[in-house]
């Protein structure tokens, strides 16, 4: 867990405390690394929302893949994203007890590893944290 004291954002907004889970995987046949931060404010005296984020890095030239090159190296369909999106952009979700939505595209919110797709989501909640979803990679080619 960590504050955040950046006091100068907005007046009125003051110190939070978030608490993160990092998880990272190295695919060794690409040689690219899967990063999430999932991100939830424990406290929050005003303000907040939900944040959190996935990137996939190229450990060749450690460079952040785009959307596009992630859907070009693993061979993904971006009009069946785009479809899930638009299908279940009021779905909730619910993931280990948790009620979650999608984010409102899949760039940035879109990673790949081990044979699954998963999705970022969020808590539709002021104060909430973000999860992910996960299925078949097969189900997005």
């Amino acid at each position: 867990a960590y504050y955040n004291t950046d006091r100068h954002i907005v007046a009125g907004y003051y110190r939070r405390v978030f608490s993160n889970t990092i998880i990272t995987g190295i695919d060794p046949a690409t040689d690219i690394m899967a990063l999430a931060i999932l991100d939830s404010e424990v406290i929050c005296e005003a303000g907040g929302g939900n944040r959190g984020m996935f990137q996939m890095i190229d450990m060749q030239n450690g460079r952040a893949l785009s959307f596009n090159e992630i859907a070009i190296i693993y061979n993904l369909n971006i009009t069946k994203i785009q479809d899930f999106y638009e299908q279940n952009k009021y779905t909730i979700f619910t993931n280990n007890s948790c009620h979650a939505a999608l984010f409102e595209s899949p760039e940035n919110h879109t990673l790949i590893y081990d044979g699954k797709i998963y999705f970022l989501t969020y808590q539709p909640a002021e104060h909430g944290g973000t999860s992910a979803i996960s299925f078949p990679i097969e189900a997005f080619q």
